[in-house]
């Protein structure tokens, strides 16, 4: 409920970090490995019978590949060595194709993060496409869930100290019978805070002391054998 009321919202700024120069300068490398992929790509659909065929001719003479290879062996032009190029997305989109590709990038930066579960991942669902704005606007849901997520832990632990802390001082201040009564049948059904608030401010008044045999009196044997 919390995430299908996030704001998917974004605002691009490259002020702290160039994503787009960082991302053309990590890719750089890899868009002639793409213009051969095109090259090829585009060869099999030009001429019949696809791979089988061009695995065929490639065992015979030259003279039946040669389409392929001129196509191959054309020199490469410099707007085939662009990232708009290679993902074939128009220049106006260029922007918003590195801002993906660099979220991505930084939200999976491992192998796991970036396979299905069933190939020895940890996705239950493919990464979304980076040339598709869906994509950007997800990305900025799953990092406000994250934020989302830690400030939930980080008020948890808050709670935690102060529902403690509570516990302790009221313990302090109690008497034994007061004590024996907040302590219930079984002090391993109180909630977390309340039995380590109850435990710390019985040992403050020595490890023999009435509040400490009250408490290890209603303890399951293992924490009776730890601690009694």
């Amino acid at each position: 409920e919390v995430k299908s009321a996030c704001s998917d919202d974004f605002t691009l700024d490259a002020t702290a970090f160039d994503y787009r120069v960082w991302v053309q300068e990590t890719v750089q490398p890899y868009l002639r490995v793409l213009v051969f992929v095109k090259r090829l790509r585009s060869a099999l659909k030009t001429r019949p019978g696809g791979w089988p065929k061009l695995a065929a001719d490639l065992e015979c003479m030259p003279e039946r590949w040669a389409d392929v290879q001129a196509a191959m062996c054309t020199p490469i032009a410099p707007e085939e060595l662009t990232l708009e190029y290679s993902c074939n997305v128009p220049d106006s989109a260029l922007d918003r194709l590195c801002a993906s590709m660099a979220a991505q990038a930084f939200l999976h930066s491992n192998s796991s993060s970036r396979r299905l579960i069933g190939s020895g991942g940890s996705l239950q669902t493919p990464l979304e496409d980076v040339r598709e704005i869906g994509t950007l606007h997800s990305m900025a849901v799953d990092l406000r869930m994250a934020i989302y997520s830690d400030r939930i832990a980080d008020k948890m632990k808050e709670w935690h100290r102060v529902g403690t802390s509570l516990t302790v001082a009221r313990a302090r201040v109690s008497d034994i019978a007061q004590y024996t009564e907040m302590c219930g049948s079984h002090v391993h059904g109180l909630s977390k805070e309340t039995f380590w608030g109850l435990w710390s401010a019985a040992r403050l008044e020595g490890a023999k002391g009435q509040k400490v045999q009250a408490f290890l009196s209603t303890a399951n044997h293992g924490f009776r054998f730890k601690y009694g």
